[in-house]
C-alpha cells in the first residue's frame, strides 16, 4: 500500500515539473509540451500535481479546457483512490 502512495507522489511531482517546464518554455518562446499531454496526464493519478502546477506557475489558468478538465480529473482520481482503499 505504501508503494502506491510513493508512485502517486512521484507521478504528481513529474506532472508538476512538466507544468513548470512548459511555463518556462512559453515565456522563452521555445518548443512547448503539447496541450493534449498536459490535459491527459492528470487523468492518470496526477491531477494534484497538475492543479498545483497551474496555481504555482500561473500556467494555463485562463484556458477553459484546463479549468474544467483538471478539476474533473482530480474528482475522478479522488473517487478512484477512495474506491481502491475502502473495501
Amino acid at each position: 500500500m505504501n508503494y502506491i502512495f510513493i508512485l502517486i507522489t512521484v507521478i504528481n511531482a513529474f506532472v508538476f515539473i512538466l507544468y513548470g517546464i512548459d511555463k518556462y518554455k512559453a515565456t522563452h518562446k521555445k518548443y512547448r509540451i503539447p496541450e493534449s499531454t498536459l490535459v491527459l496526464l492528470p487523468f492518470f493519478m496526477s491531477s494534484l500535481g497538475a492543479m498545483l502546477g497551474m496555481i504555482v506557475f500561473n500556467h494555463k489558468t485562463s484556458k477553459t479546457k484546463f479549468r474544467i478538465l483538471i478539476p474533473l480529473s482530480f474528482l475522478l482520481n479522488t473517487i478512484a483512490v477512495i474506491l481502491y482503499f475502502v473495501k
